[in-house]
């Protein structure tokens, strides 16, 4: 009602166009519009309702399919159908973190900017989260503040070492040990839930600096790399503050060891998930000659791909899985290599070792996730939740197929610790590949 009088017919005609075609009356010697136009209405209906029966179908036959894993007679395949659910449930509610200030960003900040000014805002974002999640495992490990659960098995274990009543002092420590439970169950949960955040944030950093370099596979191809070092150094950094904070009284208590090991971990898999999206960004650069966007989409009306792309796309996914596990092979027969996971074990090896082990993996989990995403969008013409709830419905068909066979394979070699440990790495990304299936 604010607008001038000359523009009022113009209102009219908007709140107009946001009307069914089929509830106008049209005025009698008036142009009806052609018989196609009346019936988009119905044909967008129906497209709805199909791709809504699509999404119940394909989350029906997820759960079903799950309740039976997890009561499958092998106990390994039941401890990753969890895992699997494990991995859904924790994507989802880390998008709902990252996606709520990615929106913010996207709406009031990325408009007014240039490429290059979203790149080093991705990597301002980035390193906000890294900065949460560093300061979250430091309170609920107990390394800084007063969290109940340390705060409660710290007191539990000074009334312990002044009593002396055996019976006493023994249900004192169970009840500490009770707390220690419970403040391991909270920094893991926490730690999955905030380094899936960060991990697309980073994720979506190093994708926005892809996008900014000239397209030619060379500069495209160097970007992984660059990842690489980038992330390695806000390690280097983060590791630094851990010490200093932890030796303020020159020695590392229990609560500042789960601080520095979870993190660790937590780290590892936030570097794996950033560094493979650029490798298979790049892979399918090379393959298709069109570089995705940011979020990983292809070009409009660029959705056409033949079924060599597609296996060169999942072949070459195999390839750094293969890589690391001549790897693995080559340093177990020489003796010479000791894998041990972040922060663990009596010897220290460098954590670049577990960062190579989860990249090669989740890059072949993307791999095979856009290798069916191009098959279906090029093969059954689909486009949108379709397209996305088949891809979904495959990609989880195939990451238990191939999920089964390496557990057998690792069954067969349970004695060669640097094997299963590689296999499960492998299997851990599929799980992994999952949930993100679901999520896009």
């Amino acid at each position: 009602e604010e607008l001038p009088q000359q523009y009022r017919p113009l209102r009219r005609f908007l709140a107009m166009a946001q009307e069914p075609l089929s509830q106008f009356h049209w005025a009698e010697g008036a142009v009806e519009p052609e018989p196609a136009l009346l019936d988009l209405d119905k044909r967008l209906a129906e497209a709805e309702n199909a791709s809504v029966s699509m999404t119940l179908l394909g989350f029906m036959g997820f759960v079903m399919a799950t309740f039976y894993l997890v009561n499958w007679p092998d106990e390994d395949i039941r401890q990753i159908s969890l895992e699997v659910i494990n991995s859904t449930i924790s994507v989802f509610g880390s998008l709902v973190f990252f996606h709520t200030f990615e929106e913010v960003l996207e709406h009031y900040v990325f408009p007014e900017m240039c490429l290059w000014q979203e790149v080093v805002v991705s990597m301002l974002q980035m390193l906000v989260w890294f900065a949460v999640l560093q300061l979250v495992l430091a309170y609920y490990s107990g390394a800084i503040g007063h969290a109940p659960a340390p705060r409660l098995r710290r007191d539990s274990l000074s009334v312990a070492k002044a009593c002396g009543s055996p019976r006493t002092k023994a249900c004192l420590m169970k009840t500490s040990q009770k707390h220690l439970g419970v403040i391991k169950m909270n920094t893991e949960a926490w730690g999955i839930l905030l380094g899936h955040a960060t991990g697309f944030a980073a994720t979506r950093a190093c994708s926005q600096l892809q996008q900014a370099v000239p397209r030619n596979f060379f500069c495209v191809a160097v970007m992984p790399f660059v990842s690489f070092g980038m992330i390695s150094l806000v390690y280097r950094a983060t590791e630094f503050v851990r010490y200093k904070i932890t030796m303020r009284d020159g020695e590392e208590d229990e609560f500042e060891a789960i601080w520095r090991e979870r993190t660790a971990e937590t780290e590892d898999e936030v570097i794996s998930l950033a560094v493979s999206f650029s490798i298979v960004q790049m892979l399918r650069f090379g393959v298709s000659g069109h570089l995705p966007n940011a979020a990983g989409e292809d070009p409009e009306g660029f959705n056409l791909h033949s079924n060599w792309s597609c296996a060169l796309l999942l072949l070459v996914g195999l390839v750094p899985g293969i890589a690391d596990m001549v790897r693995v092979l080559y340093t177990r027969s020489a003796k010479t290599f000791t894998r041990i996971i972040s922060g663990e074990g009596e010897e220290e090896v460098p954590r670049s070792r577990n960062w190579c082990e989860g990249i090669s993996s989740m890059s072949f989990a993307w791999c095979i996730h856009f290798a069916a995403d191009w098959w279906i969008g090029s093969h059954l013409h689909l486009d949108g939740s379709m397209k996305a709830v088949l891809s979904a419905v495959a990609v989880t068909a195939v990451a238990f197929v191939v999920i089964f066979g390496l557990d057998k394979v690792a069954d067969s070699r349970f004695d060669d610790v640097e094997v299963v440990r590689a296999l499960r790495g492998m299997i851990a990304g599929l799980g992994l590949l999952v949930g993100f299936s679901w999520e896009r």
